[in-house]
């Protein structure tokens, strides 16, 4: 089971900041400088006070009992649940220690998360040669776990992505980015089948027999591993007439036609089959036809 995703001197913080709260509700005034000694520091609670054990979803639960393949200072993919929801949040981490065969993780602010499986850890992959214009997997808190293209990589600088937001274009920088992975293996995009359809998810976890797939809207659901796809990556340039298959997450992939470049190597508009009206797609939507 996880443990409470909230790190320790965020609880103190917040113990604080409530005992304060009552303090001014009973009317207690601002001391005055020659008033006398401060009063003594409240009692807070201990580090193992202050965690607790959180109750969450099935998916976690049927993970596989796997042993830990990553060391203290790694840097880590970890997929992290949301309290009380199926969804789930995949961010990079450094692994902090190793206690009783689970993991206990930070994040780039310092903030903590602990009884982590080892099953939804991964290594991180190394940034490698990148260059502008490449397609990265990449994250930032706002663009967790994305496809992306590099706009600008200067050195000494953050490097900054073009990425898609609700049919927007956008630019951000990011906290780390590497070459995207290929095939049926953790932090892939997969295809998974939905609703009659192939649909696409980033896989979190693998056994033998199942996968882990976070969703678009960031759910994780668990399909039999006979039943997921390796997916064809974007490709880096794609021009009018060119034959893809388009990802929408309530159609799932559909086949169709380029018909008009929006944004070089960004965005296009796609004629899809049959008679539904032409829209534009994201790059990291589109992969070759079959």
């Amino acid at each position: 089971m996880f443990l409470s995703r909230w790190p320790v001197r965020r609880t103190i913080a917040l113990t604080t900041l409530a005992i304060c709260g009552v303090a001014c509700q009973q009317g207690t005034a601002p001391r005055d400088v020659d008033a006398g000694p401060p009063p003594p520091e409240p009692i807070l609670p201990s580090p193992a006070a202050s965690t607790e054990t959180a109750s969450f979803p099935e998916w976690a639960d049927r993970l596989p009992k796997t042993a830990p393949t990553v060391k203290p200072g790694s840097r880590v993919w970890a997929t992290v649940p949301q309290r009380g929801t199926e969804m789930a949040s995949v961010g990079i981490y450094t692994v902090e220690g190793i206690y009783d065969g689970q993991l206990s993780l930070s994040d780039k602010m310092g903030q903590g998360v602990s009884g982590v499986p080892p099953a939804v850890v991964h290594l991180a992959g190394k940034t490698g040669k990148l260059a502008e214009g490449a397609i990265v997997l990449c994250y930032a808190f706002t663009l967790p776990g994305a496809l992306a293209r590099i706009a600008e990589l200067e050195g000494g600088k953050e490097i900054q992505v073009r990425y898609d937001w609700a049919g927007i274009t956008k630019k951000t920088a990011i906290y780390h980015a590497e070459p995207p992975r290929e095939g049926v293996v953790p932090l892939a995009f997969v295809g998974f089948p939905k609703a009659g359809t192939t649909s696409r998810g980033l896989l979190i976890a693998l056994s033998d027999t199942h996968g882990w797939v976070q969703t678009s809207s960031g759910h994780i659901e668990v399909h039999e591993g006979s039943a997921l796809v390796a997916l064809p990556l974007p490709q880096s340039t794609l021009k009018a007439g060119a034959a893809v298959r388009a990802y929408a997450w309530a159609t799932g992939y559909r086949a169709g036609v380029i018909t008009k470049e929006l944004e070089p190597g960004l965005r296009y508009q796609v004629k899809l089959e049959g008679n539904m009206a032409e829209r534009d797609y994201f790059f990291s939507s589109l992969i070759p036809s079959r």
